[in-house]
């Protein structure tokens, strides 16, 4: 291997880049680079300024086939693109961002410095600076802009050892964390495939969708401003002034979040909180019914596709490697494709077709209802595939239920599989129940340890009204007839304990012929726990511990990590059931992830968005009929390593992503 390239752009544009992602950012005319740093291997860094070039021993290594790290290396892969004109093999881009990911440690450098304890950090202070700097300091009557970099020397220069510092920071956290296997390399060039090429934006039928929500929007508005004698005026973000209304009008809700709301227009006319009794009457009711409308995601998704879309309407970065912390799923980006609400409307493909040809809201009021429900059901046929394409798309069917059991050696729970029964029937069925949406509940929630006040509630968010009593029974039954697997949290939680308890040198607890636990201690002296997968990779667990935390009297299992919450890099408590959900969902990832390598290794289809369990790619519409059986071959191929895994999937072709 040749020398390495570490490198590291500053910007300025009038593009948002958190906004319209690197992809549209990087193409904008506006876009100036204000400054470059670089270094090869440990060699000493170099900055320039207003490199209207890239620096002559940067360009030659690039052009020579020579390998770049940067922390998130997909943003220096757009800028040298679509800035500097270079068209670089995805091989040469080598994510240190990705690498830290995947060794346990948080996706912001800096975090990540701090987290594994290396002596150079990212200069927080200054992140206001680079913030600043990459925005116009003015914009001129005549509509041109002034900038930072050229009016300010001296920020420039602290900008310019900022960038240097980035580098240094990101060769450090390099030097502390190993590279990524040969099988997660593929996985990761995949990824920079799939959002290279990007997925395509229907902006026909998002600007018809668009008029719709706003002229619906305004006219909610309006209603809710007469309603409210003027106190609100527009119900979706003045959160504040109408929770001041409701209180002063009898109905004192804590939040007006989604399931606040959804609550109180689901109960009964008397509604009870711990703080309050109240009645419902007609005005807040129906108050409440339009902020529920206004606040729907359909608008801001819209706008996004608008905004994120490149000049052939293809919005790029939407997927992001080991985006899901720990387990290492994909995660969405821009658009947010994993976070599509559910549609709320049946027969969604004839709804399209009905706005395409020009379809008033009123009538889709009157076949479908509520237009804003119609848009929200219609976000993911916004979606298409490109000129001359269709999708396969193929969901890998129960993928947690089956892992789950498989790990645990449910024998009875795998049968059910195998004869190729549903088994969120088959469950409800054993508790004496018709209903499958409760059987669902139980395996995806009880199959990682809920308790019985945790399963009502989690039954609740799924119309499943349940008294504490049966949900006690529900969580009790269930744990005697799938033994194998509440044995696996425990034997999990042991292992974790033991190998916490002290050690010297590294312990190995093997849990199962499928997983094992290991304690040692990291380069930078910090104890690191990791659990094995049959697949041969691994889960991290930074700094973790046993601990007594406040209010408790027995020790936890304590690790570092990401607050799925607050985003924050914290002390997280974990525990057996816990680390068996982390072990389930990485395994499953790694089952749908192979599958799509055998996809693109085959030239079946080019993936374009990984949906939690569902894999969708684009294929010829002239023989895509013909694939569908391949691609469904591919996705259903037991690992290597679970032969004895049942896997199956569902779906097909299509020509719109709806559902």
């Amino acid at each position: 291997m040749g020398a390495i390239l570490s490198l590291d752009f500053e910007t300025a544009s009038l593009s948002d880049l958190a906004a319209v992602g690197a992809d549209v950012y990087a193409r904008d005319p506006s876009l100036a680079v204000t400054v470059v740093a670089w270094a090869f291997d440990d060699g000493p860094v170099h900055s320039a300024t207003h490199p209207a070039a890239l620096p002559e021993a940067v360009r030659a290594h690039l052009l020579d086939g020579g390998i770049f790290r940067a922390w998130n290396a997909a943003f220096e892969s757009a800028i040298l693109t679509h800035h500097y004109g270079l068209a670089l093999d995805p091989r040469q881009a080598s994510c240190t961002m990705q690498r830290a990911l995947y060794s346990g440690l948080p996706a912001a450098l800096g975090d990540a410095g701090p987290a594994i304890g290396v002596e150079i950090v990212k200069d927080k202070s200054a992140r206001q600076l680079m913030l600043r700097m990459a925005r116009p300091r003015a914009i001129l009557r005549d509509g041109s802009a002034r900038w930072w970099h050229k009016d300010d020397p001296a920020k420039l220069e602290a900008l310019r050892a900022y960038c240097e510092r980035d580098v240094e920071s990101e060769r450090a956290i390099g030097r502390a964390v190993r590279e990524l296997p040969p099988g997660e390399w593929e996985v990761s060039l995949l990824d920079r495939r799939a959002n290279d090429r990007g997925i395509k934006i229907d902006l026909v039928l998002t600007d018809r969708l668009l008029a719709i929500t706003e002229s619906e929007t305004r006219k909610l508005n309006r209603e809710c401003e007469r309603l409210t004698g003027g106190a609100v005026k527009r119900p979706g973000s003045e959160t504040a002034r109408l929770l001041e209304w409701l209180v002063a009008h009898g109905a004192p809700l804590k939040d007006l979040g989604k399931e606040t709301v959804s609550s109180a227009l689901a109960g009964p006319p008397l509604v009870h909180t711990p703080d309050a009794l109240y009645v419902l009457n007609d005005d807040t009711r129906r108050v409440l019914e339009i902020r529920r409308e206004v606040a729907k995601s359909s608008l801001k998704k819209l706008v996004a596709m608008k905004r994120c879309a490149g000049p052939d309407g293809r919005v790029r970065g939407q997927l992001a490697y080991y985006g899901a912390s720990r387990t290492g799923r994909f995660a969405g980006r821009l658009i947010q494709p994993q976070n599509f609400p559910r549609p709320a409307i049946k027969l969604a493909g004839l709804a399209v077709q009905a706005i395409l040809e020009g379809a008033p809201a009123e009538f889709l009021r009157l076949v479908w209802g509520s237009p804003m429900d119609v848009a929200t059901s219609l976000l993911r046929g916004c979606l298409v595939p490109g000129p001359g394409k269709l999708f396969a798309v193929y969901d890998l069917a129960q993928i947690e239920a089956r892992v789950v059991a498989w790990l645990a050696g449910q024998r009875d729970v795998l049968d059910v599989f195998e004869r190729g029964e549903d088994v969120y029937t088959w469950t409800a069925r054993r508790q004496g129940s018709t209903d499958r949406q409760l059987g669902k509940v139980m395996v995806l929630g009880l199959g990682y340890g809920l308790g019985p006040e945790r399963f009502r509630e989690t039954a609740a968010k799924y119309g499943i009204t349940l008294t504490g009593s049966e949900a006690e029974s529900a969580v009790r039954d269930w744990r005697e007839a799938n033994p194998k697997i509440v044995d696996l949290w425990w034997m999990l939680d042991r292992a974790a304990r033991t190998a916490l308890a002290g050690f010297k040198r590294p312990v190995t607890r093997t849990i199962n012929d499928n997983l094992s636990l290991t304690a040692s201690l990291s380069g930078t002296g910090r104890t690191l726990m990791t659990i094995a997968l049959p697949s041969g990779r691994r889960l991290y667990y930074r700094n973790a511990r046993l601990e007594t935390l406040e209010g408790e009297t027995r020790e936890s299992i304590v690790t570092d990590g990401v607050n799925q919450f607050t985003k924050r890099w914290t002390a997280l408590r974990t525990y057996g059931a816990k680390i068996c959900e982390n072990a389930v969902q990485a395994i499953a990832r790694d089952i749908i992830v192979e599958a799509a390598l055998r996809v693109d290794a085959a030239r079946l289809g080019d993936l374009v968005l990984s949906v939690h369990d569902e894999l969708v790619f684009e294929v010829p519409a002239d023989n895509a009929h013909a694939l569908a059986p391949r691609i469904k071959a591919a996705v259903d191929q037991r690992p290597a390593w679970a032969l004895d895994l049942p896997v199956a999937s569902e779906g097909g072709i299509i020509s719109r992503y709806v559902k």
